[in-house]
């Protein structure tokens, strides 16, 4: 931590200073989501190495808030299912006409969300759109924290990459 930092807003909030924006949002301590692309590329391969057995389709849509539901079946013999995929997206001040480039959050409530790590990935990167878990870090199965989605997520990225951001998005 900035020792020095914390000093100044300390004492700036002593003061009775009001902060500006550009001083709120230049915080290193201030969570960040992180982008639908970004989550894609920096995961597990296992998530991509079997999302191409998985089907999802849309279950619910609201795009004027933001907010897509999947169902996802996967077609392995061990796998059960079909799991609820949810993305949220978050404002932001940088507009991009796609979603793959926007902040998003998002949850499945698979048990390899639960238990891989994905779901405290989700937690300590500030993208979890619903917590499953009990948000400890896992010891045996992700050691590394690569684990950011399961292959349900990852099987509703070719879907809704090509989605167009709604005008009337708040």
């Amino acid at each position: 931590m900035n020792k020095n930092l914390i000093v100044k807003i300390a004492n700036d909030l002593l003061n009775e200073r009001v902060l500006t924006l550009a001083e709120l949002f230049s915080n290193p301590f201030l969570k960040r989501a992180i982008s639908l692309g970004e989550l894609y590329q920096n995961t597990n391969n296992k998530s991509i190495k079997y999302e191409s057995g998985c089907t999802a389709t849309m279950k619910r849509a609201m795009p004027k808030q933001g907010r897509w539901t999947f169902s996802v079946k996967c077609s392995e013999s061990w796998s059960k299912g079909p799991y609820d995929v949810r993305f949220k997206l978050l404002e932001e001040s940088v507009k991009t006409r796609g979603l793959l480039g926007r902040e998003i959050e998002t949850s499945c409530n698979c048990n390899a969300w639960r238990y891989n790590g994905a779901d405290y990935n989700s937690l300590k990167k500030d993208y979890n759109e619903r917590q499953y878990s009990n948000g400890q870090a896992p010891t045996v199965r992700d050691k590394k924290h690569k684990f950011l989605i399961c292959k349900h997520v990852a099987a509703c990225v070719p879907i809704i990459k090509d989605f167009v951001i709604p005008k009337g998005f708040k």
